[in-house]
Parts: structure tokens; sequence; C-alpha cells
């Protein structure tokens, strides 16, 4: 692994999580048992070699909590990538320190509007989920990383601030978690 990271320079590990969403109960036992041991070894490389994670998670989340929170005291930096949370998981990812992503999913999920407000925007990342989850208008189409201004500006709109400060506070966040300043 060392001769990998010496090669490659990566900026983070991921996508890595947890996702229960399609499995049927008798084969769900084994499949989350496995998903969580690989999680917990793609995070103890994150925190070996000092990377973020990308990091899923779909009809997982008390497990994907439980995970986040034993590795608390590790200090682990990352995105809870395509957050579909409740306000409850939001309070607890946030408080490890780990941003929020957003994408277009939140333009036609009604659901999640009120969990955007409640997000400080000091805790959200941008994201396009390319070719995935094009925001709206242009759901139905192949999303591109140019959409992600469609984001920003809905943002903008459900927290009443200024598109400008949104796109200049999420762009130092990326920075800072990626290290790229």
């Amino acid at each position: 692994m060392v001769d990998i990271i010496k090669k490659y320079h990566p900026v983070a590990i991921g996508e890595v999580g947890l996702d229960y969403h399609l499995y049927t109960n008798e084969e769900a036992a084994g499949k989350k048992e496995q998903q969580k041991d690989l999680l917990k070894l793609e995070i103890e490389m994150a925190i070996e070699y000092k990377l973020p994670l990308i990091l899923h998670c779909r009809s997982a989340w008390d497990d994907y909590i439980d995970i986040l929170e034993f590795y608390r005291r590790d200090n682990i930096r990352g995105v809870s990538h395509c957050f579909e949370g409740g306000k409850f998981y939001l309070k607890k990812i946030i408080s490890l320190g780990i941003y929020i992503g957003y994408n277009g999913l939140i333009t036609f999920n009604n659901r999640l509007i009120d969990i955007v407000k409640e997000t400080p925007i000091e805790s959200i990342l941008l994201e396009t989920d390319s070719p995935f989850l094009a925001p709206q208008p242009l759901r139905g189409e192949k999303n591109t990383p140019k959409n992600i201004r469609l984001v920003a500006r809905f943002i903008s709109k459900i927290k009443e601030m200024e598109f400008e400060r949104i796109a200049e506070v999420t762009t130092q966040n990326a920075l800072n978690l990626f290290k790229l300043n």
C-alpha cells in the first residue's frame, strides 16, 4: 500500500461506507458484517496515511454512526457523501468534524430542504455525483461537474445567502478537507 500512496499521491480514500438498501433479510446479516469490517479497515487505512474519507451511507445509519464514533479519538476527516440522513444523523456527523456532501438530490427531494437549512455552511461540501443525480431542471439527464452551480444556487436560496458566499465557503471547505491550499 505504501508504494501505491507514494506513486499516486491520493487526496482521499473513497468512496467507502455502508449500503444496506438492496438486501433481503436472509442475505443481509453476512453482507452487513462484511461491509462493516471493510469500512473499519478503510478508516484505519485513512488514519494511517492521514487521508480524508469519502463516506457513503444508505439505509445503514445506526451502524455507520457507531463505526464513525468508534474512531472519534483518531480525528478522522472526510465527507458524508450524498447525505440523505435526518437531523439526528446530521448532528452526529457534524460533531465528528465530518463534512456533509450535497448534490442534485437536494433539488428534487423535498425531505432534505430542512436538513440543508440546519447544516452550517462551514460543514457543507458541494458534489455532483456525476454522471448521476442531475439537479433540477436537468433531472433524468447525464450529470456533469458544471451542474454544481445549480446545487450551489439551490442552497443559496434555501439558506437565504448570496450565491457567491456559498461558492466561497464551500470551496474553502473542499480545499481544507483535501489539504489543497
